[in-house]
């Protein structure tokens, strides 16, 4: 899939400048939530896979950078090579921290000095204590017999209640010298620490749910509020893996979280206007629609952003979408006409279902069905309803018809303009379609069909 487009920069000095999913008055409202965290909290943002999980921590956590809370982030998937999910989340911590303190003196540095040899500590006697036996039993020679098993089984009772005291109060050190790294980094604001938790729902299930476990058994101090950007259901379908289908893994998950806030989406053309700009498409319209680039964009981004409503597109599909936009701009002669609503629409159905995709194109699927497919929601029903719609039906109409089937479509429309029986609406809509075949007629025959060519041409980049 392509997945090349301007990088969203987010400014940290104004992270809710460009607000194009208006989502800063949930950043401010989630503020307030964790300000009144006395106690450990983990707070889990939940949305779908390409919904703008990341570019909202990242705005939410500048934000906070500019209230002077003291933030850090985790990349849980670019750290899931490693076996212990606590070595990189230490390793992580430190390297933050480091960052806003480089006296090696202070006192954030000695506790974060602590924090990384108890963690060591943790993470070695995470071995399993049998393994640990038998493999020296191994190393010192010889095959275990009856006698000889029974007395290292022993040996492993005896040690784990040996050790069991010694863990828990490594632990317990573990947790005090983290609670005390984040009083230091709030100071005397009193205000959180906020650990932000990044990609966890695509990470490998073992690695995911060994950090929720380590999250909550040692990190779970007063001070710090976890923040964590998931996609439950995909989260649960990695819990799944681990321990079976039938296994209870929402109920497992929130064993780890407190509270979680379901990401709302956008609403419908915020996203849409936004990709348009920064993907710099005003100048090609102005070179490939014969009707300017003010009527192109506006019919454009009126059916894009109710088609990526109707089908559920999320912000990573539409991202998909206009660069493959972007590309057919770029690779065909600047002579040729784009007609942008239904270029739209064919790079939805694309994105969004291909069997309708496929049904339009070979006919299968007439224009009746569409219509009612994009009409069961009630953004499509009202876009239907007005000019643009009906421009979308003649495009859908006109789009596979020869030269021979355009004829036979006027003399059917100026008919029934002239019937004496004309409804209301169809004296409307008549001069629209009217308008669209004459376009259709001035450009070529089958266009939908060329420009299904252009859409399909960019699946070859990469």
């Amino acid at each position: 899939m392509l997945t090349k487009s301007p990088t969203f920069q987010v400014d940290p000095t104004e992270p809710f400048k460009e607000d194009y999913l208006n989502r800063k008055k949930i950043a401010e409202y989630l503020t307030g939530l964790i300000d009144t965290c006395d106690e450990p909290f983990v707070l889990a943002i939940d949305a779908g896979w390409g919904r703008g999980k990341t570019t909202f921590i990242n705005q939410w956590r500048a934000a906070l950078n500019i209230d002077e809370y003291p933030c850090l982030y985790f990349n849980a998937w670019k750290n899931d090579f490693v076996d212990d999910p606590l070595v990189s989340l230490i390793g992580e911590f430190e390297a933050a921290i480091n960052l806003r303190n480089s006296d090696p003196t202070s006192k954030l540095a000695e506790y974060l000095r602590a924090t990384k040899s108890i963690g060591g500590a943790i993470v070695r006697s995470s071995i399993p204590m049998a393994l640990k036996v038998l493999a020296s039993s191994v190393i010192g020679g010889g095959v275990l017999g009856a006698e000889a098993l029974g007395s290292v089984l022993e040996r492993v009772a005896t040690e784990q209640i040996e050790q069991y005291d010694t863990q828990k109060r490594t632990l317990e050190s573990f947790r005090e010298n983290v609670e005390s790294v984040a009083d230091e980094l709030s100071g005397s604001s009193e205000k959180p620490l906020v650990f932000f938790v990044d990609e966890l729902d695509r990470c490998r299930p073992t690695y995911a749910v060994e950090l929720l476990e380590r999250l909550k058994h040692l990190f779970s101090v007063k001070g710090i509020v976890f923040v964590l950007a998931l996609d439950k259901g995909q989260l649960a379908h990695s819990v799944k893996a681990l321990y079976g289908n039938g296994f209870d893994a929402i109920g497992y998950l929130r064993r780890f979280i407190d509270l979680e806030f379901d990401l709302p989406d956008p609403e419908p053309g915020l996203y849409t206007n936004f990709l348009y700009g920064i993907f710099g498409l005003e100048a090609f319209f102005t070179e490939h629609t014969a009707d300017g680039a003010a009527y192109a964009r506006n019919q454009f981004l009126e059916a894009f952003s109710m088609l990526a409503a109707v089908f559920g597109l999320g912000l990573r599909d539409q991202e998909q979408c206009f660069t493959r936009i972007s590309l057919i701009f770029r690779t065909i002669n600047p002579r040729e006409q784009i007609h942008p609503i239904l270029l739209a629409t064919l790079l939805v159905l694309r994105m969004a279902d291909t069997d309708l995709y496929d049904g339009y194109l070979s006919g299968r699927i007439g224009t009746e069905e569409l219509k009612k497919r994009i009409s069961t929601d009630a953004i499509g029903r009202a876009f239907m309803e007005g000019n643009y719609g009906a421009a979308l039906e003649a495009f859908l109409e006109v789009g596979l018809a020869d030269r021979e089937e355009m004829e036979r479509l006027r003399q059917f429309w100026e008919s029934r303009a002239k019937a004496a029986d004309v409804s209301e609406r169809d004296q409307r809509r008549i001069p629209v379609y009217l308008e669209v075949l004459g376009k259709l007629e001035r450009s070529r025959p089958t266009v939908a069909t060329w420009l299904a060519e252009k859409i399909e041409f960019t699946d070859n980049f990469q």
